[in-house]
């Protein structure tokens, strides 16, 4: 196989390997996983003690590591994001988002899609509002049914 396609999981694609059962060893096969505080503080504030318990599990497991958000939001972010600068996509993006539809977590899905896109990975997701916006400011995206197809090859 060629070199592994490097990649942000969204929250929703930990819970998918949960969920259907896949090897955390054929998803490491094919890409290296890469992930920000927010996916594990997304992961912590599941209500079920046991599924939280395997979410983690699959977040060990699989993050190669864990980068910084490339913008710092009051309340949300924590110590080591980076803050606004030249070239901050959060906004727009959040923006965006929000026009489509006021969501609670659409603070973390700008940052998730912002933090992939300066640092050339593939956001997989299956929340299709924030994959149609994230590809508008020149985000690299899949599904987990595209991902699934690329580790199975």
């Amino acid at each position: 196989m060629s070199e592994r396609k490097k990649c942000m999981f969204d929250t929703v694609i930990f819970n998918r390997v949960v969920e259907h059962k896949v090897s955390v060893e054929l998803l490491a096969e094919c890409v290296n996983v890469y992930a920000t505080h927010i996916q594990r503080d997304e992961i912590n504030n599941t209500p079920c003690s046991e599924k939280k318990v395997e979410l983690n599990q699959v977040f060990v497991d699989i993050v190669l590591e864990e980068r910084p958000t490339e913008s710092a939001v009051w309340g949300v972010s924590k110590w080591g994001s980076k803050w606004f600068k030249d070239g901050n996509l959060y906004e727009p993006i959040k923006a965006a988002l929000d026009k489509r539809k006021q969501k609670e977590n659409n603070t973390q899905d700008a940052l998730i899609a912002e933090t992939a896109i300066k640092n050339d990975l593939t956001l997989v997701t299956d929340d299709n509002p924030l994959r149609e916006e994230a590809s508008k400011f020149g985000a690299e995206c899949m599904s987990w049914e595209e991902l699934m197809r690329l580790c199975r090859r």
